[in-house]
């Protein structure tokens, strides 16, 4: 039982140090904005993070739908591997927060001035208002019952900041007015 407990806190510690490495490798890419950008299939890229996380989300019975509005192709000139890393990072809380038997829905977009808008929202619990200027900080947790055995070290937010600030974007986290996070990434 020992040797079990100093095993988990090790895989505990490598994914930690892990997720600090992929930190500062996104706050490096983010001092080279532009390094490996080339004009990217947004919704193709996202459809492929969702297509990733079926049968996580399946296995919760939540409905993990796609929605892409507009006309022509939802194209940015990004980064795609740290875009993608973002967005999956945005899918694995909503799933790990819907409820069963909930759903996440991931729209892709036009939006103003030749920007493209990538949607994440679940109806889960939501984040408290207090609790929305601090999200992306590094090490904060919002949810403060987490432990080892739910996992999170609170960086992966944090990661996602990184990512999408690196490719000159902004992410944004809010309440849905019917319940549940939306994070908002505008490249």
């Amino acid at each position: 039982e020992r040797l079990a407990g100093c095993r988990d806190e090790i895989n505990r510690l490598t994914n930690l140090i892990a997720g600090l490495e992929r930190l500062e490798e996104a706050g490096a890419r983010g001092a080279d904005t532009g390094r490996g950008a080339e004009d990217t299939d947004v919704a193709a890229l996202v459809r492929s993070v969702c297509a990733a996380w079926e049968g996580k989300a399946a296995l919760k019975n939540i409905a993990l739908e796609i929605e892409e509005t507009g006309a022509g192709p939802v194209t940015a000139k990004i980064d795609g591997d740290a875009i993608a890393g973002a967005v999956s990072n945005l899918i694995s809380n909503a799933v790990k927060y819907a409820p069963d038997g909930g759903r996440v829905r991931v729209s892709v977009r036009h939006g103003d001035r030749r920007t493209v808008v990538i949607a994440i929202e679940d109806n889960g619990p939501g984040i408290p208002e207090d609790e929305l200027p601090y999200v992306f900080e590094r090490l904060y947790r919002a949810d403060k019952s987490r432990n080892r055995a739910t996992g999170g070290a609170g960086i992966g937010l944090a990661i996602a900041r990184e990512a999408v600030v690196s490719n000159g974007g902004s992410i944004k986290a809010e309440n849905a007015p019917g319940g549940g996070a939306v994070f908002r990434i505008v490249l």
